[in-house]
C-alpha cells in the first residue's frame, strides 16, 4: 500500500491485516488476484479504545495490526474457512475483548459536529464548553488528530460525497 510520506511515496506492506487510521492523503491499495476480506470501520477516536499505543502514531500511515493489537494474525489465521457471518461475529469479539477505556465525551461530540458542519475549532470548543486547548489536547490523545486536521478530512469527505451525488453530464 503506497503512503505519502513527507515528500514522497512510499510502500509498506502488511502480512495480515492493516490499520490506516485518519488519512489526510490518498491511500492505494494493491490487492492479490483473490481476496478475502473483513474489517471494521472505527470512529477516529476507536483505535484509543483498543490498543496502548498512541492514536498519533497510528494515524496517517497503513500498519500491521499485529504491531499493535496482539492476536490479530491469529484471529485472521482462525477464519481461513469461516463463512462472512461467523467471520463478522469473530472480529466482533476481539475487537470488543480488546477494549480497554471509554472515550471522552467531549471528543465524540467534537467528531459528530466536525462530521456534520463546517465549524471553526474556536467555535466548536465554545459549544463544548472548553478552551481550544483543552479540545486540542482531547482529540489529540483520544484521535491522534488536531480538530483543525479532522476538520480538513470532514471537509473533503463532504466535497467528495457532494461530487459523486452529481449528475454524469454536470
Amino acid at each position: 500500500m503506497p503512503e505519502r510520506g513527507a515528500t514522497e511515496w512510499r510502500a509498506a506492506e502488511v502480512a495480515v491485516g492493516f490499520y490506516s487510521g485518519v488519512q489526510r492523503t490518498y491511500l492505494i491499495s494493491e490487492n492479490p488476484p483473490q481476496l478475502v476480506n473483513i474489517g471494521a470501520v472505527l470512529e477516529p477516536y476507536g483505535i484509543a479504545a483498543l490498543t496502548d499505543a498512541p492514536p498519533s502514531q497510528l494515524q496517517g500511515t497503513a500498519q500491521d495490526t499485529d504491531g499493535f493489537l496482539p492476536g490479530f494474525s491469529a484471529l485472521r489465521d482462525g477464519l481461513a474457512d469461516a463463512d462472512p457471518v461467523a467471520a463478522f461475529e469473530a472480529l466482533d469479539g476481539f475487537l470488543t475483548s480488546r477494549l480497554r477505556r471509554g472515550v471522552d465525551q467531549r471528543t465524540r461530540a467534537a467528531v459528530a459536529l466536525l462530521a456534520e458542519e463546517d465549524i471553526p475549532v474556536a467555535e466548536l470548543s465554545r459549544r463544548l464548553g472548553i478552551s481550544p486547548s483543552t479540545l486540542q489536547r482531547i482529540m489529540i490523545r483520544d484521535c491522534g488528530i488536531t480538530p483543525k486536521s479532522y476538520a480538513d478530512v470532514c471537509r473533503f469527505y463532504r466535497f467528495v460525497n457532494a461530487a459523486a451525488l452529481l449528475p454524469a453530464d454536470s
